[in-house]
C-alpha cells in the first residue's frame, strides 16, 4: 500500500528537487555534460511539482491529500478512488527518487563559502567525487545518470500528464 502524499510534502519535494538542482548547477565549470541534463530535469520536475501545488491551492485539482485530511474523503468529486492512488503512486516513486538525491547530496557535496550574508550557503560536489561520479548508485536500483535522468523525465512527464488531464 502506498502511503498518500500530502500536499505539504509535494511543496517539499518541489524544493528538494530546486535545492539538489542548484548542487548541479554550482558544478557546471567542473562537471561532466552529462551533470547539465540531470540538473535541468530537476528543474523541470522542480517546476511540475510546483504546479500542482499551486493547481491544488486554487482549488484545480482535489487529488492530493491535505496534511489534515489523508482518507478516502480528501479526493474531490468526479476523482475516482483508482486517480488517487494512481497520483499516489506517482509522488511516492518522486519522492523515493529524491529522497535519494538528497542523501547524494549530502553524502558528496561540500557547503560553499558565505560571501554575501543575505546569501544562503549553497552545497557544490567535492572535487574528489567530481572524478568518481560513474561509481554513484545514482538510482534506488543502482543506476547510472542515464537511468536517473530517465527516472526524473517519467517524474515529470507523468506530473504535466496529471495536471492537462486535472485541469481540462
Amino acid at each position: 500500500m502506498v502511503i498518500p502524499v500530502t500536499i505539504g510534502e509535494v511543496a517539499l519535494m518541489a524544493k528538494i528537487a530546486w535545492t539538489v538542482g542548484q548542487v548541479f548547477t554550482r558544478a557546471r565549470k567542473t562537471a561532466p555534460a552529462e551533470f547539465r541534463e540531470i540538473e535541468n530535469q530537476l528543474y523541470s520536475l522542480s517546476a511540475a511539482l510546483a504546479a500542482l501545488k499551486d493547481a491544488h491551492s486554487a482549488g484545480t485539482i482535489g487529488i492530493i491529500a491535505d496534511s489534515n485530511t489523508l482518507s478516502s474523503d480528501s479526493i474531490s468529486s468526479g476523482q475516482s478512488a483508482g486517480s488517487q492512488d494512481t497520483v499516489d503512486n506517482i509522488l511516492s516513486n518522486c519522492r523515493e527518487t529524491l529522497k535519494h538525491l538528497e542523501n547524494i547530496v549530502n553524502k558528496y557535496g561540500v557547503i560553499t563559502e558565505q560571501i554575501d550574508s543575505d546569501k544562503s550557503r549553497l552545497k557544490r560536489w567535492s572535487e574528489s567525487f567530481v572524478k568518481g561520479y560513474r561509481r554513484i548508485a545514482w538510482t534506488m536500483e543502482d543506476g547510472d545518470l542515464q537511468t536517473l535522468r530517465s527516472q526524473l523525465m517519467v517524474h515529470t512527464n507523468s506530473l504535466e500528464l496529471v495536471l492537462g488531464v486535472a485541469i481540462k
